[in-house]
């Protein structure tokens, strides 16, 4: 049964190479069920028991059931998203390399991996825009075939390539397309002839790279599966699978993909536009119910934003949370952010179990490591931990545990020497936590300790962490590391519109880190994290009534050494976010 789920998985995402493909792919499967295309610029006619969608771009769609008794009805509302980290092609397509190669210009869409992107058959999907007669259609491109690749440099040219590299889009990711004398066709020329239509009648296009590789099952038991852009279209199928398959008479079932989720949402059919407010208000009109009646369906509402989420890598543990992480075919998983990054909260988890448990569904919880942690220390052995805690006049929790192996995840060998953790956390009052620990590992030949200080308060408008951590490894293998996470929020509380306003500082900083890994030519532990400090400032507004949402801007500025290489997540940025729940 899964290994038939996952081929018409497999085969969905061949289809759907860009998320106008996607859409349309949806909106086959939508019409053969029998739902009807609502067009947002026309007159709705919505009636109990129907089925119907609704496209915004062409990139994003909602489907949903009408159910019957609809006296107290409620929207139960599923989302995703139907783009994937990508390069656009740029207006002006064409570059020329001394007459003998063509390039492709292109931009980088989203965060990517820029090393899974080379040396491999690649082409090109979108949409075009034609002027036929006194109208502009749309047609959908797909040039099926191995036309671009863009290629790595060789090793003897890049000595430096397997030491950490930092890539240049508009240098190091350009797609060739032709190379030699008889380069005739241009590229606007090329996607004429694939559509049929004259190179003049073009006027625009909106078109991306994607990867040719077939996806595919693997492993010993074929247990795994591989394709691009499996996130996040995976969760986008599995949620109209189960539109398809679930019916609730008293209810809105809505399946909502939206696009533009790998650059902000924040587009014309994003999940920060209007498109779900504006299909919600909508519905509710052409049902006949009052004002009052859609603000009463929102308060009883509930919705999921389904999208992947990351399992513990075999080679890089550290990256995860020690308790909060999650394993190939071991369940859904339920994610959660202290910040509300993930906004499931303890109501949202316990709706989750509950129908999980009803329908006999294993779950497993994630949780981001902090900035420390994530970057730093992790004990992940076989073992034995205790803990005691002291509730009398000054309370106490102290754990503490041993560990034999080279991790759970990774198991090799056994170790004569024992690895340990030791945490002691002072509760001197209803503010304070007061964090102290230590750990010792030998991830290969080198010890490493690990000594932790952190400090917590919190009362109704201010909320303050610090934490220090030093790092030294045995033998003087590589240099001690320091790192310190510090924070403070203020929330002023506010009588209009909205109910507070919150105010964020926040100071993080690390040097040059190894997490114990020997470079097998030198022998020696290479640098795995380069030395950074970071600012952020940012304010939260936060809204209460119909529903709550919050608004959030912050600013994050980096401070590299001129040796440091970033990685893509931690460079200077401007983060928005909308975050609502009903």
């Amino acid at each position: 049964m899964f290994k038939e789920t996952s081929k018409e998985l497999l085969n969905f995402l061949s289809k759907s190479p860009t998320a106008f493909h996607a859409v349309e792919n949806y909106r086959q499967i939508l019409n053969a069920d029998g739902f009807k295309e609502l067009l947002e610029s026309e007159h709705w006619d919505i009636v109990p028991g129907g089925k119907y969608y609704v496209t915004r771009n062409n990139t994003s769609i909602l489907a949903f059931k009408v159910g019957t008794k609809l006296d107290n009805y409620s929207f139960n509302i599923v989302t995703s998203h139907t783009d994937s980290p990508t390069f656009k092609v740029k207006e002006n397509a064409e570059i020329e390399v001394k007459n003998k190669y063509t390039q492709l210009n292109t931009e980088g869409y989203g965060g990517m991996l820029c090393a899974t992107w080379l040396d491999r058959p690649l082409s090109i999907a979108g949409r075009v825009l034609v002027s036929e007669g006194n109208s502009i259609v749309t047609k959908l491109l797909n040039i099926d075939r191995d036309l671009l690749m863009i290629p790595n440099v060789a090793i003897h040219m890049n000595r430096a390539a397997n030491d950490g590299f930092k890539y240049n889009l508009q240098v190091d990711m350009l797609p060739l397309l032709s190379g030699g004398d008889d380069r005739q066709k241009d590229f606007k020329q090329i996607i004429a002839d694939e559509l049929g239509v004259k190179k003049e009648d073009i006027l625009g296009h909106d078109l991306y790279l994607y990867n040719r590789m077939a996806p595919s099952i693997w492993g010993a038991n074929e247990e795994f599966i591989s394709a691009g852009h499996l996130d996040d279209l995976q969760c986008g199928f599995a949620s109209l699978k189960a539109l398809l398959a679930g019916y609730n008479d008293e209810s809105i079932d809505i399946m909502a993909c939206f696009d533009n989720e790998e650059v902000g949402s924040g587009t014309k059919q994003g999940a920060d536009s209007t498109l779900l407010r504006d299909t919600l208000i909508r519905i509710n009109n052409a049902l006949g119910k009052t004002e009052e009646d859609y603000h009463r369906a929102l308060a009883s509402s509930f919705m999921l934003s389904a999208d992947n989420a990351h399992a513990v890598h075999p080679n890089h543990p550290e990256h995860t949370d020690v308790t909060n992480c999650t394993y190939m075919n071991e369940g859904v998983v339920v994610k959660s952010h202290a910040g509300q990054k993930y906004t499931s909260d303890g109501v949202s988890m316990a709706v989750v179990k509950s129908l999980a448990s009803g329908a006999d569904v294993p779950l497993q919880y994630f949780a981001n490591r902090s900035f420390i942690a994530k970057q730093v220390g992790n004990v992940r052995d076989v073992g034995l931990t205790s803990a005691y805690r002291h509730k009398g006049d000054f309370p106490f929790i102290l754990e503490g545990g041993l560990f034999n192996g080279s991790g759970l995840t990774n198991q090799k060998e056994w170790h004569k020497t024992l690895n340990y953790s030791i945490k002691a956390q002072l509760l001197p009052g209803k503010n304070w936590n007061v964090t102290l620990s230590t750990q010792m590992i030998k991830p290969e030949d080198v010890r490493i300790n690990m000594y932790d200080a952190g400090i917590y308060y919190q009362n109704n408008r201010f909320h303050i962490e610090a934490e220090y951590l030093y790092k030294m490894y045995g033998h003087n293998a590589f240099k001690d590391v320091h790192a310190v996470n510090s924070f403070v929020n203020y929330d002023l509380p506010l009588k209009k519109v909205f109910n507070k306003i919150s105010f964020l500082a926040r100071y993080d900083m690390m040097t040059d880190h190894s997490n114990g890994t020997i470079d097998e030519t030198t022998k020696t532990l290479i640098i795995n994290d380069y030395a950074r400090h970071r600012v952020t400032g940012g304010i939260t507004l936060s809204l209460s009534k119909a529903f709550i949402a919050d608004l959030r801007l912050n600013f994050e500025k980096y401070f590299y050494k001129k040796s440091g290489i970033p990685k893509e997540s931690e460079r200077d940025k401007i983060v928005i976010e909308f975050m609502t729940r009903f």
